[in-house]
């Protein structure tokens, strides 16, 4: 089972958001929740051997929850996840957009109340059955829709430089192939000298997508 941890120093922050959203920490085992003494004892360890974090798989962490050793501990944090190809969230009063990125580590920031929301549920149901999906954490259910809206982006930015053959619009929204095969058969495109208009093509697919999802229709 791959292990959570949870590094929150306002133990009443946490214990407010929680029976807003009848989240029970307690009832997933492969949690470790490190409140209270067990937060300072993990601050205290962690500044002496960094492996203490090998054992999970997922660190989450309140942004400041280190005080006047904050920078070095996050430091040695988000190092650690490099090196060792972990998930990272931090979560904060402060922070007023989610920010999600894949490089150099899978990592996702967003306001403390979204976190302690019921995308918090959801999100360690899916850890539950063996799939960590940090879009879920930050989007709930809309995750997916958050996925394309991003592939949509990015082929707006594309030019003619950009896509000669099928294979370069493929590898330009790999990242999202999995969420975008739901609505695209690429079968489509196989044969065909990617262009402009192949382009154009997918885009209508893709906003046809969003707009049943979001339940806008045109007369």
């Amino acid at each position: 089972m791959k292990k959570v941890l949870i590094i929150e120093d306002r133990t009443q922050r946490q214990e407010q958001f929680l029976s807003h959203t009848g989240i029970k920490l307690n009832e997933y085992n492969f949690v470790e929740n490190k409140t209270g003494i067990s937060y300072t004892k993990f601050k205290e360890n962690i500044l002496a051997d960094i492996s203490i974090l090998n054992k999970y798989e997922v660190i989450i962490s309140h942004r400041s929850a280190f005080e006047q050793d904050n920078v070095r501990i996050l430091d040695l944090i988000k190092q650690h996840c490099k090196n060792e190809n972990k998930y990272l969230i931090l979560f904060s009063g402060g922070i007023t957009t989610s920010y999600y990125g894949k490089e150099p580590y899978e990592q996702l920031s967003l306001n403390s109340k979204d976190f302690y929301s019921q995308n918090l549920k959801l999100f360690l149901d899916e850890v539950d059955s063996n799939n960590i999906n940090l879009l879920l954490l930050a989007f709930g259910k809309k995750w997916k829709l958050n996925a394309v809206l991003n592939t949509l982006e990015k082929l707006n930015s594309l030019t003619s430089d950009d896509f000669d053959y099928f294979d370069d619009f493929y590898n330009s929204t790999k990242t999202n192939l999995k969420t975008l095969n739901e609505i695209i058969d690429f079968r489509d495109f196989d044969s065909e000298e990617f262009s402009a208009k192949t382009v154009d093509k997918v885009k209508q697919k893709i906003l046809n997508h969003i707009n049943d999802e979001l339940g806008i229709y045109y007369e």
